[in-house]
């Protein structure tokens, strides 16, 4: 007799469709096959090396989500840890959750589309970037599929409306920049529910979409006040964080603008190390006329069927799509922000706009010309989304690899430097220790491979000698080397002394030496 669970388990697949499966299990394999090499060789620098056992800024940060589910997690006995493996699947497993909502709700029909945007939407170079921050990757992509379920459940009902505010909210708490995933998933999802329901079902879901968009924005500012008042924390400055709610009209203008200029923009420049090869900028290129084409299409197709209101109504959405995927360029639009590839998952979206337009055509009738040229128009369609595919699994390797070269090398590089800081004369294990500036261009023998110049995006763009200059810290040198030391209480007699600013810089002879009981390792003339 089967258990209770082992039937609600059997209830459940039989609900999930055979494309909704497809979905899933591609983001599984090509998950795996594409991040294993990280997932199985720790990479740890900067900010991982910093929350290795944290879940890096939170409260202070506006993250207030992340800061619950790190006090949650630590109450529950389980830490914090920057664990590859357990990280890894976490966020190979939200991705394919996500995967298989946004297939049910896009209409999605054929396994071959199903399969594709699967696998896009794990080998898409931000999920690589996410990783290079592992201490908090699973929790960012569980912030994706919040959004992803919330667009599900306001679409679903009226009762969905709380729900997907609080899911809003809660993401939003988690990587503010994630508000992009709800918004472009929301812009699609209309789109594709324009043509199987009346203009007043139509725009009574809109709005309800967008009053829950608006709700969950207002209601994480809400939260994000009540928890700094809580933990009697101030935000910080950092990407213009404080200031995020009073941005002047002039950059709310500027970052639309940018927005509207976004996928242009990438069939013709390297954009967030994303579209770094004129292969990829191509088939941005091609995406975007897709778009258009089947866009116009599909507006066709609801004027043929005497759905004006519809039409228009569809048309306003085709103008958002662009605005719904670079929402994070008016977000980010203060001065003090710096977007960078971890901030734009919503992005994704982008080819697989013209296979979702093509699935909700494809039981339309065009004659056997038009059925024709759809056919073909597919054809390129996948071929375009295949080639993004294969382009990004091999970037994205390419990044692991640029990763591990770097992270090889600056071991060997601090571990050579600490066997000469032990070797000083007078050196102690109890006196504090000074770096003084750093290598930046000082020693030749560091060396930066200009295969690796092409990888620029987030947590892999340094090259060699930026990478052991400012992205190797105390913790890696602790972490990676097994060297712990104490930094001085007052430092500014070392920074005065003259005879330090005689000493020469490293790596030449006297350049480490002990001033007033204090190593000094004299890196640079600034610092």
């Amino acid at each position: 007799m089967d258990s209770a669970i082992e039937t609600n388990i059997l209830k459940l697949r039989k609900k999930i469709s055979v494309p909704m499966q497809g979905a899933f299990w591609s983001v599984i394999v090509t998950g795996f096959l594409t991040h294993g090499f990280i997932f199985y060789n720790k990479m740890s620098y900067l900010d991982d090396s910093t929350y290795y056992f944290e879940l890096g800024a939170t409260f202070a940060s506006g993250r207030w989500g992340l800061g619950i589910i790190e006090t949650v997690k630590n109450w529950l006995g389980f830490g914090s840890y920057s664990m590859p493996v357990i990280n890894g699947f976490l966020t190979i497993i939200f991705i394919a959750i996500m995967a298989m909502f946004l297939v049910f709700m896009l209409h999605i029909k054929s396994r071959l589309f199903a399969v594709l945007i699967g696998a896009y939407m794990v080998i898409f170079p931000v999920v690589t970037s996410t990783f290079a921050y592992m201490f908090t990757a699973p929790w960012y992509f569980l912030s994706n599929a919040m959004m992803v379920l919330a667009v599900y459940l306001v679409r679903k009902s009226k009762g969905g409306f709380v729900a997907a505010t609080l899911l809003i909210a809660f993401g939003m708490g988690i990587y503010q920049a994630n508000i992009g995933v709800a918004t472009a998933a929301f812009v699609m999802t209309l789109l594709c529910d324009a043509k199987s329901k009346n203009f007043l079902e139509n725009i009574s879901t809109a709005i309800r979409c967008f009053l829950s968009l608006l709700a969950g924005i207002a209601l994480y500012f809400l939260f994000n006040k009540m928890f700094l008042y809580i933990t009697d924390t101030q935000l910080s400055d950092y990407q213009g964080i404080s200031g995020m709610s009073n941005l002047s009209l002039s950059h709310l203008l500027s970052g639309i603008a940018d927005a509207y200029k976004l996928w242009p923009q990438l069939t013709r420049w390297s954009i967030l190390g994303i579209s770094n090869a004129g292969l990829i900028r191509m088939m941005y290129a091609v995406s975007l006329g897709l778009f258009l084409i089947l866009g116009v299409v599909y507006l066709f197709m609801l004027g043929k069927k005497k759905e004006i209101w519809n039409m228009l109504y569809s048309a306003v959405l085709i103008g958002l799509v662009p605005l719904s995927i670079g929402v994070i360029f008016v977000m980010a639009s203060s001065p003090d922000t710096n977007i960078h590839t971890l901030m734009v998952y919503s992005f994704v979206v982008m080819p697989i706009y013209p296979l979702v337009l093509l699935q909700n055509l494809e039981t339309e009738t065009f004659g056997n010309v038009g059925k024709n040229v759809l056919r073909q128009l597919g054809n390129v369609a996948v071929i375009v989304i295949s080639v993004m595919i294969v382009f990004y699994f091999k970037l994205d390797n390419t990044a692991y690899l640029k990763a591990n070269y770097q992270q090889e090398n600056a071991i060997a590089y601090y571990t050579i430097l600490i066997g000469q800081i032990k070797s000083t004369d007078h050196y102690s294990d109890k006196l504090p220790v000074l770096f003084l500036g750093n290598v930046d261009g000082q020693d030749w023998s560091i060396k930066s491979p200009k295969a690796f110049d092409e990888i620029k995006i987030q947590g892999y763009h340094a090259n060699m000698n930026d990478f052991i200059a400012y992205y190797v810290n105390s913790e890696f040198l602790e972490i990676h080397c097994g060297y712990r030391f104490e930094k001085p209480d007052k430092p500014e007699k070392i920074y005065e002394s003259g005879y330090v600013k005689m000493m020469p810089c490293y790596p030449e002879d006297g350049s480490i030496q002990v001033v007033d009981d204090v190593v000094v390792v004299k890196l640079s003339d600034n610092y």
